[in-house]
């Protein structure tokens, strides 16, 4: 998949609000506010052939807070493996295409709202601005120590 880079996604939020609100309004009337949000479709960086983004969350010792890393991965060597940001296919699916290993809700009972939303991205021409998270840190700080590595490669 192809995304564009961040530094050409300024803008892009407000330009597509009404369809941000759509999008948010879905999640809320099916009252899953507390379990997805949205997030807008970008890279930092291009990847590495046959290599996925993972996020991890590293545990520090007592003197410092924990913190969330992510970088590319081979997927076959990453142990529970989990998709956390989601991109909208045709015919009502939804397609993994950032990833974590830590712990996360089980989502397998979601699919008429993965169904709906991936419709409603479509319709409204969205796929290649927003995407389906998953949200699972309940620590906000830990999005401020969030650290993206382009070329170090976590267990390779």
């Amino acid at each position: 998949m192809l995304f564009p880079h961040v530094d050409s996604m300024k803008g892009v939020s407000a330009k597509h609000a009404s369809g941000r609100n759509k999008l948010l309004g879905l999640i809320s009337s099916n009252k899953l506010q507390g379990i997805f949000s949205i997030h807008l479709v970008h890279k930092h960086f291009d990847l590495p052939e046959n290599r996925v983004m993972v996020y991890e969350m590293i545990k520090s010792s007592n003197d410092y807070p924990d913190f969330q890393i992510s970088c590319p991965r081979v997927p076959s060597k990453c142990q529970n493996l989990h998709g956390l940001y989601f991109r909208a296919d045709v015919g009502g699916r939804m397609v993994a295409y950032e990833y974590t290993t830590d712990p996360l809700v089980d989502i397998s009972s979601y699919g008429e709202f993965f169904r709906q939303f991936s419709n409603l991205v479509v319709e409204l021409g969205l796929q290649d601005v927003y995407s389906l998270t998953l949200k699972y840190l309940t620590d906000s700080s830990y999005f401020i120590l969030n650290y993206c590595f382009p070329r170090w490669e976590l267990g390779a």
